[in-house]
């Protein structure tokens, strides 16, 4: 579940970023956070199904906070780099 989390926020996020390319807030950075994560879940959950053999998507309590913390974590990465370029 935390794999669909992470895609429909990096769909989210490209189609903000597509709409105000040219704005002050690097959206194409978030953009890219997010789909590097997904990416990333993706390729360990298909790991996990064809070696392992557990489930792809798992609608559990437990899958859904972690794809909440991941979005939160991307986000916080995100206006990380914000304050650092601002500084600089």
């Amino acid at each position: 579940m935390y794999t669909i989390i992470l895609l429909i926020a990096s769909i989210v996020s490209t189609i903000v970023w597509y709409k105000h390319r040219d704005s002050k807030y690097s959206l194409q950075t978030l953009a890219l956070i997010l789909w590097a994560s997904t990416i990333m879940s993706m390729v360990d959950k298909a790991y996990a199904s064809i070696v392992e053999g557990e489930e792809f998507i798992e609608a559990t309590p437990e899958n859904m906070a972690l794809g909440i913390t991941l979005v939160a974590s991307a986000i916080a990465l995100w206006l990380i780099y914000l304050v650092y370029t601002r500084i600089r």
